[in-house]
């Protein structure tokens, strides 16, 4: 009984370890100190936390409302941006999921459909879609979006694509990461075969 006990608590302090992993700046609040509707930063400039490359992106502050707090990104500055930020301590196979939530600018109703492309190395993610018909710079209706993958190391480039080749692009905040839970009869199972392992061991004695 003893080696069950133990066993599910390894489980347990493995899920609570792995669900250590986070985001830098998810929701662009840094620097978030210059007043007016937006700025441009082109590739190469500041965004802590990531590196901004293709035609640099907007960060936006009172041009829309943001989803969290007071600022938010146009994925594409001149044209189509990327975002991207090495996310580390990973645990090797381990299951997570990126949530982002998504809208996108609505000055462009003649080309409504705003795409970006996400994921994290060669690891999940894939295209998402906002459609802006209906939107207004007051009141985004912001949606939501998440992939998962499984860690093939401990480290991993995440980012975030604009595939809209002009100034209106996907908008983005609120970025985050979490681990996966084994489902409960994954835990007892992996408890379980630590604690018949720790019952052998002890036997042999």
């Amino acid at each position: 009984m003893k080696g069950v006990i133990l066993g599910g608590a390894l489980a347990m302090g493995m899920a609570s370890a792995a669900s250590a992993v986070t985001i830098a700046n998810g929701s662009f609040e840094q620097p978030g100190t210059f007043s007016g509707t937006f700025t441009n930063i082109p590739a190469g400039g500041v965004l802590p936390g990531w590196t901004v490359g293709g035609a640099g992106v907007d960060l936006i502050n009172t041009y829309w409302t943001a989803q969290d707090n007071n600022y938010s990104l146009d994925l594409s500055g001149t044209g189509a941006g990327t975002i991207t930020q090495t996310i580390t301590g990973m645990t090797v196979d381990q299951a997570y999921k990126v949530s982002f939530w998504m809208a996108g600018n609505p000055d462009r109703k003649s080309d409504p459909i705003k795409s970006l492309s996400a994921g994290i190395g060669m690891a999940g993610g894939g295209k998402f879609n906002f459609d802006v018909t209906n939107e207004s710079r007051p009141n985004l209706s912001w949606e939501e979006m998440s992939f998962t993958f499984t860690a093939g190391a401990t480290s991993g480039d995440l980012f975030f694509q604009s595939l809209e080749i002009n100034a209106f692009g996907p908008a983005l905040d609120n970025i985050s990461i979490s681990a996966v839970p084994l489902p409960a009869g994954g835990l007892l199972l992996l408890g379980g075969l630590l604690g018949v392992g720790a019952l052998r061991r002890t036997s042999r004695r």
